[in-house]
């Protein structure tokens, strides 16, 4: 086995090898027949991920890997990572698959054959290990795995990784059937109480949702600068480029995989939610809003949506990581993740 930067497969070529190179278009390893013989996603979802991989490449400056492991001309195995400066100075290689469709406790890496997961994912992190060194990072991190992921646990056990705590996912599990009214009776007493509150100041200040089926591309224009202020507010590991990630969304998805919940304050628009739905699963991507204003655009925005995927017959809503307050106030379960952390010594 050996790792290469080749840029393309020579066809025809024989025996086990593992590949390091730059996302882009042409990469043999994003070839969505390729990818297809990848199990843990459907071809549908194969085409989202690598629209996201494709978007985050173009709009930051990040340098973006994906790691790929060969049996001849077909793909075994892929991870994807990007580098990060840490605040200390150094650098970090950060292993995270980007991705506004996945679910959360879906695996960080992707293998044609179950039975080689352990391998594949072996191979996958030592390549980015030995990558990590190349590039003078000083660190390897396995960001947010599930902790219910027991091959990742093991390699990274068995490569010294350190375990470290990372934030938790979310998740609204709805019964079915249910309706709204059953949601909110779902939650205590003081949350119920807490959530209606929040719904009628929304209201008194004129707010009201416009949903669109498929995303309106001015505002997607309109959602990015407000996401972009809250990323500079809670801090981000991406370093923005010239282009918007959500303008980048339009080019490399297809519209239908955009789904908006736009908020306005009378005439202003207010803030959105950037979502996805997958048969009766809905994905919250991505949530914006203004935070001058004096209620809770958050609820207003998130209510809604829950309410329109109730009728939908959703029964789960993915809400990310992070921000435990706000989402267990809305009924959400944690969904337990780490870290995996190995620091660099210079060879």
């Amino acid at each position: 086995m050996s790792v290469s930067n080749e840029a393309t497969p020579r066809s025809g070529t024989t025996g086990r090898r593992v590949r390091v190179e730059r996302v882009a278009p042409d990469v043999p390893a994003l070839e969505i027949a390729q990818l297809e013989r990848l199990a843990g996603a459907t071809p549908d979802e194969h085409r989202q991920n690598r629209g996201m991989l494709l978007s985050f490449a173009e709009s930051f400056e990040n340098e973006q890997y994906i790691a790929s492991v060969w049996e001849g001309d077909a793909l075994e195995g892929i991870a994807t990572a990007f580098l990060c400066l840490r605040p200390d100075g150094s650098t970090l290689l950060k292993v995270w698959f980007p991705g506004l469709f996945r679910r959360e406790g879906a695996p960080k890496f992707f293998y044609a054959d179950p039975a080689e997961a352990s391998r594949v994912t072996r191979e996958l992190i030592e390549a980015f290990v030995e990558h990590a060194r190349s590039v003078g990072a000083s660190f390897v991190a396995l960001s947010h795995c599930p902790t219910s992921d027991r091959v990742v646990a093991n390699v990274a056990e068995a490569l010294a990784f350190r375990t470290l705590a990372a934030p938790d996912a979310f998740i609204i599990q709805l019964a079915e059937p249910t309706s709204f009214e059953a949601y909110l009776n779902r939650l205590s007493q003081t949350r119920r109480g807490d959530f209606r509150r929040d719904l009628r100041r929304a209201a008194k200040a004129g707010a009201h949702m416009i949903e669109e089926t498929v995303a309106r591309p001015e505002t997607l224009e309109r959602s990015w600068p407000l996401h972009v202020a809250l990323s500079m507010r809670k801090g981000n590991d991406y370093r923005l480029g010239g282009t918007s990630l959500f303008d980048a969304f339009q080019r490399w998805l297809k519209p239908a995989d955009l789904r908006v919940e736009a908020c306005y304050s009378g005439d202003e628009f207010a803030g959105a939610l950037i979502m996805h739905i997958a048969g009766t699963e809905m994905h919250a991507g991505y949530i914006c809003h203004r935070p001058e204003l004096e209620w809770q655009v958050y609820t207003a925005i998130i209510a809604t949506a829950i309410e329109r995927a109730i009728s939908r017959g959703t029964t789960a809503v993915h809400l990310g990581f992070g921000n435990d307050y706000q989402k267990t106030r809305l009924g959400a379960d944690a969904l337990p993740h780490v870290s995996y952390v190995l620091p660099l010594t210079r060879r």
